[in-house]
């Protein structure tokens, strides 16, 4: 019996053993799978976070380029405006050189046929004149004879 004992001893020290080993193995097989999981989640994280700071780039990128567009099309828009302006100012300028013009021109004509008017009243005035001295002449010819 007491053999037995010893053997039954054993037995139940081979089977603690053996569940020992089991138990061990199964537990650096859950820690390998654990570490492999984490390991995976990580290598996923990580890619996660690069897609997430590659899209925060692309985000302030595409701002930087909105806001460089506004500043573009407000620079326009103020340079049309100033062109615009320009435009008015010559505009307005035109309109008065060719007021100036056409005043100068009705000036011109005025003065014109003023002289022209003073022109031929200076030539009947000379032509009076010599009229009068052509027929004292011819008086003072014919009167004598």
């Amino acid at each position: 019996m007491k053999e037995r004992a010893e053997e039954a001893e054993k037995e139940v020290d081979q089977a603690r053993q053996r569940t020992e080993d089991k138990l061990n193995t199964l537990r650096e097989e859950h820690t390998r799978q654990t570490e492999t999981l984490t390991h995976q989640q990580r290598q996923r994280n990580e890619e996660k976070e690069n897609a997430v700071n590659t899209l925060n780039d692309n985000i302030q990128r595409l701002k930087n380029s909105k806001n460089n567009l506004q500043n573009t099309l407000e620079n326009q828009k103020n340079e049309l405006k100033a062109a615009r302006e320009e435009t008015s100012v010559t505009n307005r300028r035109a309109k008065e050189m060719e007021h100036k013009i056409e005043k100068q021109s009705v000036e011109q004509r005025e003065t014109s046929d003023k002289l022209q008017t003073a022109l031929r009243k200076r030539e009947e005035d000379l032509s009076m004149t010599r009229n009068k001295i052509i027929g004292k002449k011819f008086s003072e010819k014919y009167i004598f004879l």
